[in-house]
């Protein structure tokens, strides 16, 4: 377990893992919101309107403003894991001395492929709720912002809750199965004020965001590293912010189609650990993983 064996590394004690959970949150939240709030301050926005903000923007202008938050987000916590851990960007990662391209690329891609058919079997029995919207001239525009944007957004969160988060878990319990489940509670926590929780219900949306942690949680402690999680977490908000828009979503773009009534239901958890189980045995199969025993204790001595 190189990854959660590096929380065992410089400088592990537990108020040291508190001290940049905080700066980092502050960090995020404060210096994130500012291009935000000069947009809304310019444009004499009181109300967290996203709508409201959208108005006033461009597409592209709105996808820069807003994604500039994860990526000063994802800066401070690389900054800080630097200078008060003395540990490098790969160590939170996955422990090793580089990133492991070929996992995130394959993860990536038949995340990808698995959503996509999900999509085109719903598209073709529910067509009346797609509304086609394609515009290629703000289609093509946005394609390379969201190439290079949703990457790093969903690097922020995966370094943040299954990486630095699952490894201040190691030295705070060193207990598996708390490392699998804290970071995914907060996780889908963290998540609680996007605009889909207060459209369709706490319980509903909290569900499915947790479910999706406990997966991408399952897959980091059997890959051991970030890699994997990482490219299924990109493939799916790029895929959806590229494909398919709503009302009530976190991140409204100009998608090719608007699903006129997005209101989750019963099936849809169930279609997640389908999807989770799916490419279980894809990438069990692939990567020769071992079953996470999430019932034993990480006791690990490491020179500091």
């Amino acid at each position: 377990m190189k990854h959660l064996q590096a929380a065992f590394g410089r400088r592990n004690d537990a108020g040291m893992y508190v001290a940049v959970l905080l700066l980092g949150i502050v960090c995020w939240a404060i210096i994130g919101s500012v291009p935000t709030m000069v947009v809304m301050l310019k444009n004499n926005i009181i109300a967290s309107d996203l709508s409201e903000l959208q108005e006033c923007m461009s597409p592209n202008s709105y996808i820069l403003t807003t994604f500039s938050s994860f990526i000063i987000g994802l800066a401070s916590f690389i900054l800080l894991v630097r200078l008060m851990h003395r540990r490098g960007f790969s160590s939170v990662v996955n422990g090793r001395d580089k990133v492991r391209w070929s996992h995130f690329f394959t993860a990536f891609g038949l995340y990808f492929l698995c959503i996509a058919l999900i999509h085109l079997v719903m598209l073709l029995v529910d067509r009346e709720n797609y509304v086609f919207q394609f515009d290629a001239g703000t289609f093509f525009s946005m394609l390379p912002l969201l190439l290079v944007l949703v990457p790093l957004q969903t690097l922020f969160e995966e370094y943040l809750f299954r990486g630095y988060l699952m490894q201040a878990m190691t030295v705070w319990s060193r207990r598996v199965w708390l490392v699998w489940l804290v970071p995914a509670v907060v996780f889908a926590l963290a998540h609680a004020a996007n605009p889909e929780v207060g459209a369709y219900g706490f319980s509903m949306m909290m569900l499915q965001y947790l479910l999706l942690a406990l997966i991408f949680g399952f897959f980091t402690i059997a890959d051991d590293g970030l890699e994997v999680s990482w490219g299924m977490h990109t493939a799916n908000n790029l895929f959806l912010l590229l494909f398919f828009t709503e009302e009530n979503s976190a991140m409204p773009t100009p998608a090719v189609w608007r699903v006129a009534d997005a209101a989750p239901s019963f099936a849809d958890p169930l279609e997640i650990l389908l999807l989770g189980v799916v490419l279980w045995f894809v990438l069990r199969r692939l990567y020769k993983w071992k079953r996470p025993a999430l019932g034993c204790k990480i006791d690990i001595d490491v020179e500091k």
